[in-house]
């Protein structure tokens, strides 16, 4: 069974917010997914998203996204039981603002 470990692994830690991101993280045989993140910053703002694929090339949105707005801190949590792509992506898409930072980590459990 493969598990990342109690705290997950960081696939982004800290990055300036001032422009668009995206992590892939391979995913296959993954049973239970969950992915954080949270940012800081005074005026960053724009949309945070999870999306899955099969072929790691064409992502579809998995869930809500969530909009980061330029009043401080945030965070988000994603948890997916019985979660079956092989790659999810995080992606934060910048809409205004360049103060604060983003981290993601991922946790996962599978065979």
């Amino acid at each position: 069974m493969r598990n990342y470990g109690p705290n997950g692994i960081t696939v982004l830690s800290a990055v300036a917010m001032a422009s668009s991101h995206s992590a892939i993280i391979d995913t296959p045989s993954t049973v239970d997914l969950a992915v954080q993140a949270y940012w800081t910053g005074t005026d960053a703002a724009g949309t945070l998203a999870l999306q899955g694929s099969l072929d790691g090339v064409n992502f579809v949105a998995l869930g809500d996204s969530y909009s980061v707005t330029p009043s401080g801190a945030g965070s988000v949590l994603w948890n997916y039981p019985d979660y079956a792509a092989n790659y999810v992506k995080v992606v934060y898409m910048t809409t205004g603002g360049s103060v604060g930072t983003l981290t993601v980590l991922v946790n996962s459990k599978g065979v």
